[in-house]
């Protein structure tokens, strides 16, 4: 199957981390499933790219909002690594514990 590619050139100055944070938003995905169809080989077209209306924040606000991603996908991590490392302790945990008990 054959694909084609589109370039997304915005009309007004742009972050293109802020870009990439509004396109991968539930709202934007939201339109582009909307512009797609229902067709049994989904595609969008041009026409339809055209149609779709995205936030554009202003300048100053698009570098608080990208700064604020990557803090909050920095907490995010932290959390995933101190999920993990207390999932780590569990099974531990549970090893001695079992190991404990029939031990005795």
């Amino acid at each position: 199957m054959l694909g084609s590619v589109i370039l997304i050139k915005p009309m007004m100055p742009m972050l293109s981390q802020y870009l990439r944070i509004i396109m991968t938003t539930p709202h934007a995905f939201g339109q582009l499933i909307s512009a797609s169809g229902s067709t049994a080989q989904p595609a969008i077209y041009i026409r339809d790219i055209k149609k779709i209306l995205f936030p554009i924040a202003p300048l100053a606000e698009q570098h608080r909002i990208v700064a604020k991603v990557g803090e909050l996908l920095t907490l995010c991590d932290t959390l995933k690594a101190r999920l993990k490392d207390a999932h780590t302790t569990q099974v531990h945990l549970a090893d001695a514990i079992v190991e404990h008990a029939t031990a005795s």
